[in-house]
């Protein structure tokens, strides 16, 4: 399992975004109009969209909503909406769509948890 994680790490394929990105490992559960309930990793961050993990296959232009983990376990559940802009063996790329107040609170928090990518 370690092994089959350092292979996806090292290879997330191309960033469709431009601002500067964060590393973090957050796990989520992927929902869109195939499944539900695909599991995931949040694998990088920035202001514009994020990259995650998943053994899943998505599609281009797929709507997904990230069902985040709460912090604790009295919060709400926090969705994070998105549209997936790029797939590779590992993944996909997806750019937010309308964040809520919970969903910026969040986001927020995870970038002061994240480190930077050089």
């Amino acid at each position: 399992m370690q092994a089959k994680l350092s292979s996806m790490l090292r290879h997330t394929g191309m960033d469709h975004r431009q601002g500067r990105r964060l590393r973090i490992f957050s796990p989520v559960n992927i929902l869109n109009g195939h499944d539900t309930d695909q599991a995931g990793i949040i694998y990088n961050i920035s202001a514009d969209g994020m990259f995650i993990l998943s053994e899943n296959r998505m599609d281009v232009n797929d709507i997904v909503n990230l069902d985040v983990l709460a912090v604790n376990d009295n919060e709400p559940p926090v969705i994070i909406p998105g549209i997936v802009i790029h797939t590779n063996d590992h993944g996909f790329g997806m750019m937010y769509r309308r964040l809520d107040y919970l969903a910026e609170a969040t986001m927020a928090q995870m970038f002061s948890h994240a480190f930077v990518l050089s």
